[in-house]
């Protein structure tokens, strides 16, 4: 994948956790990255999921948005658990795949804990993962729940739009968030993962995220609202 000349936020929406909703504007596909706690009902093209946990892996959410024809993408262990779609729609991924999907290039990336308090909650040899897709004439990188991993070298200077957890229980804290951003340094970094786990102080910590990212590169950060 090439990086684009642009970037921007144009045709997608961060919602509960790290639900990522993506219109591509060059094939017409409608993608969901990680749905959980989804209010309405519409038919996705795709529906991507990083790993088995329930609040990426919602098998309510993923029947609001499934329709037959829809490619549902998950590590083996959630695929194993759904059983709301179709056998012929379920991909099986793992880290450091490449894929082209409904002409929607796709590229997994290994996301996995490396801090020792944090170990047990994604472990390495699950082999669960984060996307990077060629959308809307960008790329995007999704992290799923990650802490900074040595891999993420892999994508430096590559990436346009860089959606990073920062809830710092289960993945990274801002603070290695930020330095996840030096590694990758997308065009614009947006958080997520933070709002359930840090509550009162979470629109802190993203604006904490925001001022460090912004004083220390080129890198512009985007908070959505409803978003993390």
């Amino acid at each position: 994948m090439e990086k684009s000349a642009k970037a921007d936020l144009k045709n997608m929406s961060l919602h509960s956790q790290a639900t990522l909703r993506i219109k591509d504007s060059i094939t017409g596909n409608l993608i969901y990255i990680d749905p959980f706690e989804i209010a309405i009902r519409e038919k996705a093209d795709m529906i991507l999921i990083t790993h088995p946990h329930g609040d990426h892996c919602d098998f309510n959410s993923i029947a609001k948005l499934y329709s037959p024809g829809t490619s549902v993408l998950a590590p083996k262990e959630c695929i194993d658990a759904i059983t709301v779609v179709n056998k012929k729609d379920l991909v099986a991924v793992e880290p450091k795949m490449s894929l082209e999907i409904k002409k929607v290039k796709i590229r997994t990336m290994p996301a996995y804990n490396i801090v020792p308090s944090r170990l047990h909650a994604h472990p390495k040899e699950n082999g669960w993962v984060g996307y990077v897709l060629f959308v809307n004439d960008e790329v995007v990188y999704h992290a799923g729940d990650t802490d900074n991993i040595p891999e993420l070298t892999e994508l430096k200077d590559l990436v346009n739009l860089g959606f990073l957890p920062i809830g710092d229980t289960f993945t990274m804290n801002v603070n290695e968030a930020v330095e996840a951003v030096k590694t990758l340094n997308p065009d614009i970094a947006v958080p997520m993962h933070y709002k359930r786990l840090l509550k009162e102080k979470a629109l802190q910590e993203a604006d904490r995220f925001k001022k460090e990212v912004e004083k220390s590169g080129k890198t512009k950060v985007e908070i959505f609202p409803d978003g993390g």
